[in-house]
């Protein structure tokens, strides 16, 4: 058991789930609950028939380097004879789900990680913050318990309160183009880049992904669905307008005095290897 007092406030603190297939870290940033969501399958690129291979006796000059204790040098002579290379891609991550509480004081925070049987757990007390004109809200308990489940392959996230509390949905991700948010639930889509330049191009991590029109030099697609269960209260779709002209986009999915929330989260890609 891996057990924790304080939040994790960054990435690297996070802890990880997954099934081999699907995979998930949480942590917090801004105290935003954060599950970053990966896919065993989501690597940009497609097909190509040229293999750039970089010469053995490169791969032993590195190797004797690194042995030798001269770890920086070794690394240098791998990632100069990379340069060239059109086949390495990156891995990519499908997206974040956001979960938003209302700000406030945080107290008695725990959280771990059973490695008998992959469960996260996390509690905290949570006092809101007072807003102008507001009233002032009760202190409220809330626990988490989340895994993947390896028959379903689906993400499975409760938070729950003893009293009822606010929280606030969303989900964002470099790739992806469109999120549908319902009630119950949202649908995400996206597409990886059919290659990525990376550092050879000299540019911005936007302009080094090129997104092809062309069928046959597209990256993979995929898509998620979760699907949302809440006890008492409800669930209010968080529209918004730029300009009055525009279509409302919806930011993501407010529920309001629930006790309980339970999401479902699923994946699937184009990958047909």
């Amino acid at each position: 058991m891996l057990k924790y007092y304080s939040p994790a406030n960054f990435w690297e603190e996070g802890l990880l789930l997954g099934n081999g297939r699907l995979g998930a870290m949480l942590y917090e940033k801004n105290g935003i609950k954060k599950i970053q969501i990966n896919e065993d399958t989501l690597v940009g690129g497609y097909p190509i028939e040229e293999v750039s291979l970089i010469n053995p006796d490169i791969y032993k000059e590195a190797k004797e380097k690194i042995l030798a204790g001269d770890i920086i040098e070794g690394q240098k002579i791998l990632q100069e004879n990379l340069k060239g290379t059109e086949d390495s891609q990156l891995y990519y991550p499908f997206g974040t789900i956001d979960l938003e509480l209302k700000k406030g004081e945080v107290s008695d925070f725990k959280r771990s990680l059973s490695l008998s049987d992959a469960v996260y757990s996390e509690s905290f007390k949570l006092k809101p913050s007072e807003g102008e004109g507001e009233e002032e809200e009760e202190e409220v308990t809330l626990s988490i318990r989340s895994f993947i489940s390896a028959p379903a392959n689906v993400l499975v996230y409760e938070m729950k309160g003893d009293r009822p509390f606010n929280v606030k949905v969303s989900v964002q991700g470099d790739c992806l183009k469109s999120v549908d948010y319902s009630k119950d639930g949202f649908v995400a889509k996206g597409q990886l880049p059919g290659r990525n330049k990376g550092s050879k191009c000299g540019c911005s991590y936007e302009d080094a992904m090129n997104f092809s029109n062309e069928p046959e030099f597209q990256g993979m697609k995929y898509a998620g669905r979760a699907v949302i269960l809440h006890k008492d209260g409800e669930a209010v779709l968080d529209n918004a307008k730029t300009i009055p002209s525009e279509k409302p986009e919806c930011k993501g999915i407010e529920y309001v005095g629930v006790s309980s929330l339970v999401i479902f989260f699923g994946a699937r890609t184009s990958f047909n290897g």
